[in-house]
């Protein structure tokens, strides 16, 4: 509501300020002038439009919630006493936040329990803009190979755009070198990152971390890359994103190729600017 209030504030003044350029304009005035004053209001008057816009989206948003909470026997009564929260509290929370935010990318508002639209509420009127997500592959079979199912209960771009449309900005990390990626994975990479319009997106190759699944399974079958000196971590040269400690079931060469490739598509001038 406080978001959508001051919309509205920025509206009126946007207003104001548009009758007075008008003002400005008078009989005896040259043309020259005169379109300049008129350049200025259509500038004032196509902000008061954008903002017309993003008021609607905030409007409809606050009527949804409204009308979900509505007669909810378990909507939180009273203040929010924090007081005495301790660092138990504060992880629970942290969790509740996190669950609330999965939530909605599967399943929408109206999937979501009340407590999580709560969430979601809080973390709104708190200013959040941007949050990050680990996409990771755009590959269903992928997705489930690696056990994101839950990136596929619901279409990603779809997901994604929902997310945007309550003004929170979709930070995207995204991944090549998984073995069930397919050759023409870097073109849906950068199809998909074209659709959603994420303005930041981490592409990184696929490595393995010591002490994890991935880790044991690929040392396993003999497929850890080590340097020279016998360090397989590789941490300086991992934080790169575009060196990896694994060897690949495709050429190794033509997945970075690939990556490269997806940077190049994403970020030409035509797409950044």
């Amino acid at each position: 509501m406080q978001r959508l209030i001051e919309l509205r504030e920025k509206q009126a003044k946007l207003a104001a300020d548009a009758r007075a350029k008008l003002d400005e304009i008078t009989d005896d005035m040259d043309e020259a002038r005169s379109a300049e004053i008129e350049a200025e209001y259509d500038r004032i008057m196509a902000e008061y439009d954008r903002l017309e816009e993003r008021a609607k989206r905030e409007e409809a948003l606050v009527e949804r919630e409204a009308a979900l909470e509505r007669g909810d026997p378990r909507r939180p009564l009273g203040d929010d006493v924090r007081s005495n929260e301790t660092a138990d509290d504060q992880e629970a929370l942290n969790e509740a936040r996190t669950g609330a935010f999965h939530a909605y990318l599967r399943h929408g508002l109206e999937g979501m329990e009340p407590e999580e639209r709560k969430i979601l509420r809080e973390m709104r009127e708190a200013r959040i803009t941007h949050v990050f997500f680990g996409v990771e592959s755009t590959d269903r079979e992928t997705l489930l190979a690696i056990s994101k199912r839950h990136n596929t209960k619901a279409p990603l771009v779809e997901s994604l755009r929902t997310i945007q449309s309550h003004g929170i900005e979709a930070l995207i990390g995204l991944i090549l070198g998984f073995d069930t990626d397919r050759e023409d994975g870097a073109k849906a990479l950068a199809e998909f990152v074209a659709e959603v319009q994420a303005p930041i997106v981490y592409f990184n190759l696929l490595t393995a971390l010591p002490k994890t699944p991935l880790w044991s399974r690929l040392e396993s079958e003999g497929r850890l890359k080590a340097r020279r000196d016998g360090d397989v971590a590789r941490a300086d040269e991992l934080l790169t994103c575009l060196e990896t400690n694994i060897r690949y079931l495709r050429p190794n060469n033509e997945v970075k190729h690939d990556l490269l490739r997806a940077i190049r598509e994403v970020y030409t001038p035509a797409n950044v600017y």
